[in-house]
């Protein structure tokens, strides 16, 4: 896909790419309880290699059996609560007004209504189908990243939660990344399966039992979100196409409603296999970044959205997850995550625009898309008394 040039003015603090080398890695299954080391031994040949593979084994080994329960206590390694039932991971699933006292914004309620106007111009003059419009919320705080991290996979679990402390990186300062992404950007497997899982249609969660069923329908059966969802998969598709076997691209999953701590979403599931000659940094290259997070077609709503947007998005609707020594990859659409970075936290929140959309009902979904966020920002906020150092 051609690159469009970035103005030097639209740079974040954070590097477009950072790639980092986990020569250790320590991997625990909550559901199984099973935990497993893997370790890369490095040096300048094999014998050196290898050498290092064995000391490092024994250093893991010493440290496991001194402490066997490392890892495992309190809240530092699992979110356990049910996302099925409203409320059930200890937020208040209402319509209640979501309170961003405290919290200043790179588009204010007028600001945003007005650029969704602008977007539906565009979209009704042909410039594109959708574009998916977001903004910036920020404060100035002393909240200690992995709390709010860990308030955050507590208050909205999600399958692609991920805790980021990036200190000691050339460049960088003191930057820490916590989220709570409930969607698959892309996996590819090492023998060349690739699933990309686009989120796009949202409801908050109810209050009540019956009330939250009424959501739910309410967004499977709605036509803007559906359209929406469909729309991007068209785009992932065809993103996927660029990479996969003839005739192998499918969507086993269309329009699926999930449910989670303080949404209902939108899920289709869009499936390939890689052609010969390419890999896993093929697969991305075609598909970055997420349809989801752009609209379609993908570069005219990338221009519309550099054109309205007033600050750079950074890290948010960008990727992140691993790559293996065999080439597989999981990557996920970096929402419902902050930025921790020199005394001020930030995340992102917005929705796609349609030619259907309603100013005020897309200001109002990028508050109930925030609303996990400022409820973990509240729980892990500095309080009087308490120890931060």
């Amino acid at each position: 896909m051609p690159r469009r040039p970035q103005a030097a003015d639209r740079r974040g603090t954070v590097p477009d790419l950072l790639f980092l080398l986990h020569d250790e890695v320590l991997r625990l299954e909550h559901a199984s309880g099973l935990t497993t080391l893997a370790v890369t031994g490095r040096g300048p040949d094999e014998a050196a290699a290898a050498a290092d593979l064995t000391a490092r084994l024994a250093a893991w080994r010493e440290r496991l059996t001194a402490d066997p329960g490392r890892g495992h206590s309190g809240d530092r390694g699992s979110a356990c609560a049910d996302a099925g039932e409203p409320g059930a991971a200890g937020t208040a699933c209402t319509d209640a007004p979501v309170d961003l006292s405290g919290l200043t914004t790179s588009c204010d309620e007028p600001a945003y209504r007005n650029c969704v106007d602008r977007c539906r111009e565009h979209i009704l003059q042909g410039d594109a189908f959708e574009i998916c419009l977001t903004r910036q919320l920020s404060a100035a705080t002393a909240v200690d990243p992995w709390e709010l991290y860990t308030a955050l996979r507590r208050l909205n679990p999600a399958p692609f939660a991920a805790f980021l402390r990036l200190d000691g990186v050339p460049g960088l300062g003191h930057v820490a990344v916590a989220g709570a992404s409930p969607e698959r950007f892309l996996r590819c497997t090492a023998d060349g399966h690739l699933e990309s899982r686009p989120i796009k249609g949202t409801r908050p969660r109810g209050a009540t039992p019956a009330a939250d069923a009424a959501l739910r329908a309410d967004l499977a059966a709605a036509a803007k979100d559906n359209a929406e969802n469909t729309m991007i998969v068209d785009l992932v598709r065809s993103d996927l196409g660029r990479v996969a076997r003839i005739g192998s691209v499918d969507v086993p999953e269309l329009r699926v409603v999930e449910s989670y701590a303080t949404v209902h979403q939108l899920v289709s599931t869009v499936t390939a296999r890689l052609k010969p000659g390419c890999d896993a940094l093929d697969a991305v290259r075609a598909c970055f970044p997420g349809g989801s997070m752009t609209g379609a077609p993908k570069l005219e709503a990338m221009a519309i959205i550099e054109e309205l947007e007033p600050e750079p998005r950074g890290i948010y609707a960008g990727a992140l997850g691993w790559l293996g020594w065999d080439g597989a990859l999981d990557l996920s659409i970096v929402i419902r995550t902050f930025v921790c970075s020199e005394g001020r936290v930030s995340f992102g929140t917005g929705g796609a625009v349609t030619a259907d959309s309603d100013a005020h009902a897309e200001y109002r979904e990028s508050l109930d898309k925030a609303r996990a966020l400022v409820a973990a920002l509240r729980a892990a906020a500095p309080r009087p008394g308490k120890d931060h150092a």
